[in-house]
């Protein structure tokens, strides 16, 4: 009993790794003026989307294979790009790897007494709490080889199950560019070869940049309606963005979910500035 609940904080952990690594995966796809909205708050599409990726699912009751009754109390996803929809060369993944536990040691040093004697490897260990992680790097690692991992051509865990379509609102045409969006040339090499099923779930969204004028606004809610009326009203929404014009900089809640880019120089500013507390609760 002792054990179990001395190893409870650890198994806790890798329950939350495993729901977190093994999960749904969906396919986003932006025109380009919807992309150009979003990097006005140095965030791509999939920026925005990213600290939502976990969705309370505790009212939703799922059987298993014996018909037994089972719930699901919360859900990640993982959001992806069309060109991350490919089997990473190994030589690519080493890099990124290796950067991240270059990226950290700077980090390492400082946290890390200078050992020069038995006497000081004896003070540092006597000084070691418990908690204390002596592998700051392994986590951000762990994350980054595995995805590395992803989408290799004998196994469909990571297959896409959905896709989300993005357009401006103030496109024209709307109807027509959703629909290339998803055309089979416009897609991922893995589709065009057959190996990966494009019967996805489809979901539309309309992004309104909020800094363009009245009309603007109303054109995005008509343009929404014709979209409702031809895909279906539950498989269509509108996101409205860049509604903080010179208001207070919010919390930068969107790089903690970056993946890690090997040569990324760090944010000037906080992302998402333009990003009031209503833009990122519509989200």
């Amino acid at each position: 009993m002792h054990a179990a609940a001395h190893d409870s904080p650890h198994r806790a952990a890798l329950k939350d790794y495993v729901r977190k690594t093994f999960a749904p995966t969906v396919l986003v796809l932006p025109t380009a003026p919807a992309e150009a909205i979003t990097r006005k708050s140095d965030l791509s599409f999939i920026d925005l989307l990213r600290p939502c990726s976990k969705v309370d699912t505790s009212s939703v009751h799922v059987n298993t294979t014996r018909d037994a009754g089972y719930r699901i109390p919360e859900l990640f996803l993982h959001f992806v790009a069309d060109n991350e929809v490919e089997h990473k060369p190994e030589e690519f993944v080493e890099i990124i790897v290796d950067s991240v536990v270059k990226s950290s040691a700077d980090e390492a040093k400082r946290s890390v007494s200078q050992i020069r004697n038995k006497e000081d490897a004896a003070k540092e260990l006597a000084d070691m709490g418990s908690d204390r992680n002596l592998i700051p790097w392994f986590t951000e690692y762990r994350t980054e080889f595995v995805r590395g991992l992803r989408f290799s051509d004998h196994e469909y865990f990571d297959h896409p199950l959905a896709v989300i379509l993005v357009a401006a609102s103030d496109e024209e045409d709307v109807v027509v560019k959703f629909t290339s969006l998803f055309a089979r040339d416009a897609l991922p090499g893995l589709y065009r070869e057959g190996v990966m099923d494009p019967n996805l779930l489809k979901h539309y969204v309309l992004l309104h940049d909020n800094t363009l004028d009245a009309e603007a606004a109303q054109k995005a809610e008509a343009t929404l309606r014709l979209c409702r009326d031809t895909f279906g009203a539950g498989a269509c929404s509108l996101i409205r963005v860049n509604s903080n014009q010179g208001g207070r900089a919010p919390v930068d809640i969107w790089t903690p979910c970056r993946p890690h880019v090997a040569g990324d120089a760090p944010a000037s500013a906080p992302r998402g500035a333009l990003m009031s507390q209503e833009d990122r609760d519509g989200v």
